[in-house]
């Protein structure tokens, strides 16, 4: 599969996946943010909410001594504030939605799969040179070894061989006579 790939396309899609990985990141941000400040409007609205509905209760109850004229107005008002807090809520629901697409995605599977197969093969290329640095080692201890096992031969040899006289330039007198004698 990638195998057959060449490096050039494998690290221009590299690239390219981790740029959209950040925009991603980003986007996944920026809707986690978003979401956090609409549960907090909502849990604020909804604290509005019942205040309101106590205080309703509370200054509007006939048997208080309140007035039942701006009833309506409050009702009116939190039904309003009831309609945002749904739309908060459901606005909530689509951002988790868009959250859940954006990690299940096809592309931020493949680069994942991607991230996981080149720490597959830094860990193998790890693992290789270790063997080599092992290799190269033992093949240095081992010529270490050859090289004194063979100045110890060569030591032996240079003791057991008599030492060589220089050769006399040109004949020996013993040989100038016989050349002379079969003129």
């Amino acid at each position: 599969m990638a195998a057959h790939r060449d490096k050039e396309s494998l690290l221009e899609e590299i690239w390219n996946l981790k740029k959209a990985l950040q925009a991603a990141r980003e986007s996944n941000r920026l809707l986690t943010l978003q979401n956090k400040h609409m549960v907090t409007d909502l849990k604020n609205l909804e604290e509005h909410v019942i205040d309101l509905q106590s205080a309703k209760r509370d200054q509007w109850s006939p048997l208080r001594g309140g007035s039942t004229s701006s009833s309506a107005e409050q009702s009116a008002l939190v039904a309003r504030l009831k309609q945002q807090a749904r739309e908060i809520k459901s606005q909530q629901i689509e951002i988790a939605s868009e959250l859940a697409q954006v990690k299940g995605s096809t592309r931020a599977h493949r680069f994942r799969e991607i991230e996981e197969e080149n720490r597959a093969l830094y860990a193998e290329i790890k693992r290789l040179t270790d063997a080599l640095r092992g290799q190269k080692a033992l093949f240095e201890k081992e010529r270490s070894e050859w090289k004194r096992k063979v100045e110890g031969l060569e030591k032996r040899v240079a003791e057991r061989r008599p030492l060589r006289r220089e050769p006399a330039r040109g004949p020996s007198p013993a040989c100038r006579v016989g050349v002379q004698q079969r003129k």
